[in-house]
Parts: structure tokens; C-alpha cells; sequence
């Protein structure tokens, strides 16, 4: 039987993987959402090229989100996230129209620049000791004005075609459902072996039975919409980015001795340096991924738009920061998984598009995301307060 102090593990109870309720409730929301919305628009919603490109506009957000997860499970945050991507899409773009570079130069030099700024912010963070809150509000001001000043307030077009293909190609079909049943099979292999992994160290586990039921629900998920972007054009490039940084930061997570010292530090952060983890080491290491994140997203952003503009980016920060708080991870630190954030911008996304089919003044699209915001705080205070209870 387990103690109290194991119960409280946070950290003990993500790398077991039990399926906390908090995901399953999102996971309803979610659902509940969708068929809601199916309704209200006659079944546009729930079209294949609605699905596909709903799927592309989650993919920015959800990825700030896979690194946001990081930052907040370590007590900090990034109010620069938004305009950093906003700069780093205008720097790409004024790199290729005005400087005249090719796609794999700018978008290199776009990386150092992304690189360094994140240095920068984690050298104050991790250690000169200064509040995350207060360096990256600095930063959203000062790429805010950056955007400006590269572009002199004009929108730079167009991208050359190399770069466009992050933001706006598709898989064809045929590799798009081989991959498909890869996931498949990878979520299989990789949920027996959990299990066994738990037999053998005498940890709590689920059935055979129940095992294979979560995995032929995935399963059935993964087919189901591969099916239906597959039979509108393909799987945007976006999405793939997005799923194959899910795995690949859940597996830092779980899987690495970076990762969970991430979640020590989250967890208890003078436990973590009595334990011997460098804290100011890891947590700059943190910030620099973060930096190659916000990248991503904003090499998939100047690729979706074509452009470099000085509104992009606006409130993205906010919608990271939500897409993360929604998908399970928790302010009070320790808790959270990179890929409920996936998740968390999925249930944003659909309430803008369902609006915005509905042709509901967007005013109400901001309201409720707040509502929802809200609530994913009060539901993490709730279930932090019976954990100590």
C-alpha cells in the first residue's frame, strides 16, 4: 500500500503514467465541444477540410505549449513567447526579401537569433535569480519593437517556396496512413513495455485487458483522423512538427535524466539541489530549448502567412500559456505533461473556429477563452488541495 508521501509524488505518478482525471475531463471537454459545434453548423464543422485545417492552426500553439510545460512546471514563465515568435517570423522573412538570403541561411540565422535571446533570458532566470515573470515581460516589449523596427512597420512578402512548405504543404495520403499505422504500432510496443516495466519494479499497473482497450482507443483515434486529413489533401507539415516534438519532448520528459530533474526542480527546488541536480545549469538548458521551440513556431508561422508582419505573434504567449495550463500542467509547480498541451491548444482552436463558422463576433471567442482559462486554474487549485489533503 502506498504512503502519503508517494501518493503526493507528482513526479512518481507522471513517470508510472496514470491517467489522471484532469486529462480524461479535458479529453470530454474536447469531445463535447466538437459535437456541439457539428451541431450549431450543420456538420461543417466535422468536414475533413475543417478537421485538417483546424489541426494546422493548433500546431503553433501547441507547440509553444510542449516547451511552456517546461517552464511553468518549474514555477516560471514566458510573456516573451508571443512576440519572440512574431520577431522571428519577420526576421525570416525580411532575411530572404530584403537581405536576399536563401531558405536554409535565413532560417539558420533565424535559430542563432532565437538561440541567443533565449540565452539571454535564461542567464537572468537561471542565474542572476530574476523573476521569469519580469525578464520575458521585458522581452515582449522589446521584440515587440524589434518586429517594428526590422520591418519598418510594413508587411515583408513573399517567402520563397522552400519555406512556405512548413506552413503549407501536405504528406500525401499513401505515407500519410503508413505513418499512421507506425503510431499505431508504437503505441502499442510502447504500452506493453510500460507495463512490464511496472511488473518488474512492483509498481501499481493496469490489466492486460485494460491496457489494450487505452491502446486500441488510441489506435482507433490516430486511423480516425489520419482518415480524414488524409482524404481532404494529406497531413500538413505543421501537424507532423507538432506530433513528432510531442513524442520527442515527452520522451525528455520521462525518459532522460534532464528531464526528470526538470520535474525535481518543479517539485521541490532546494530538495533538487540537495539531491545534487544543477539547477541554474538545467534550467538555462531549459530556457535554450524553449528558444528552438519558439523557432519552430515561428518558422511555421512566416510559412503559413508567407510574410512577415508586426501583428504576428499578438497574444500567441496567451494562448500558449493557456493551451498548457488546460492540457494538465500545474502553476503550483512539478506537474505536467508537454503533450496535454496538444490537447489544451486543440480545445482552444475549436472554440475560435466554431465561432468564427458560426459568425459569432469575436469578442465572445476572447470571453470564453478566458472562461475556460479560469476554470482550468480553479480545477488545478481544486485538485492540488486534495492532494494535500
Amino acid at each position: 500500500m502506498e504512503s502519503k508521501k508517494e501518493k503526493n509524488n507528482s513526479l512518481g505518478e507522471f513517470l508510472r503514467g496514470k491517467v489522471e482525471v484532469r486529462t480524461v475531463i479535458t479529453l470530454i471537454v474536447l469531445a463535447v465541444l466538437i459535437l456541439v459545434f457539428t451541431v450549431l453548423t450543420g456538420g461543417s464543422f466535422i468536414t475533413n477540410r475543417n478537421i485538417s485545417n483546424l489541426l494546422r492552426q493548433t500546431s503553433i500553439w501547441a507547440i509553444m505549449g510542449l516547451s511552456m510545460c517546461w517552464l511553468i512546471v518549474t514555477m516560471g514563465i514566458d510573456l516573451s513567447a508571443g512576440m519572440v515568435v512574431g520577431f522571428i517570423s519577420c526576421f525570416i522573412a525580411v532575411a530572404e526579401v530584403n537581405w536576399g538570403l536563401g531558405t536554409i541561411p535565413a532560417l539558420l540565422l533565424a535559430l542563432v537569433v532565437s538561440l541567443v535571446i533565449y540565452a539571454v533570458q535564461g542567464f537572468f532566470v537561471a542565474y542572476i535569480g530574476m523573476a521569469a515573470f519580469i525578464v520575458t515581460l521585458g522581452g515582449q516589449l522589446v521584440f515587440k519593437g524589434g518586429m517594428l523596427l526590422i520591418t519598418g512597420g510594413a508587411t515583408v512578402a513573399p517567402l520563397t517556396e522552400a519555406t512556405k512548405i512548413f506552413g503549407q504543404s501536405y504528406i500525401i495520403p499513401i505515407v500519410g496512413y503508413a505513418l499512421a499505422v507506425l503510431a499505431c504500432v508504437a503505441v502499442l510496443i510502447t504500452s506493453l513495455r510500460a507495463r512490464q516495466s511496472k511488473i518488474r519494479n512492483n509498481l501499481p499497473c493496469d490489466s492486460m485487458g485494460k491496457t489494450i482497450a487505452w491502446v486500441v482507443i488510441y489506435s482507433v483515434v490516430i486511423l480516425a483522423v489520419t482518415h480524414m486529413m488524409c482524404s481532404y489533401r494529406g497531413i500538413p507539415i505543421p501537424v507532423l512538427l507538432m506530433l513528432f516534438l510531442a513524442l520527442v519532448m515527452n520522451f525528455i520528459s520521462t525518459g532522460t535524466t534532464f528531464g526528470r530533474s526538470i520535474y525535481a526542480i518543479g517539485g521541490n527546488k532546494k530538495a533538487a539541489e540537495f539531491a545534487g541536480i544543477k539547477v541554474q545549469k538545467n534550467m538555462f538548458v531549459m530556457y535554450l530549448i524553449h528558444g528552438a521551440m519558439m523557432w519552430i513556431a515561428g518558422v511555421i508561422l512566416a510559412a503559413r502567412l508567407n510574410a512577415g508582419s508586426t501583428s504576428s505573434g499578438l497574444n500567441y504567449e496567451l494562448d500558449a500559456i493557456a493551451s498548457t495550463v488546460i492540457g494538465g500542467t500545474s502553476f503550483a509547480g512539478g506537474i505536467g505533461r508537454p503533450s496535454g498541451a496538444i490537447i489544451g491548444a486543440l480545445i482552444m482552436c475549436t472554440i475560435d473556429n466554431g465561432l468564427s463558422m458560426m459568425n459569432v463576433d469575436a469578442a465572445w471567442q476572447y470571453v470564453s477563452k478566458g472562461v475556460i482559462i479560469v476554470l482550468a486554474v480553479l480545477m488545478d487549485q481544486i485538485q492540488s488541495r486534495r492532494k494535500k489533503g
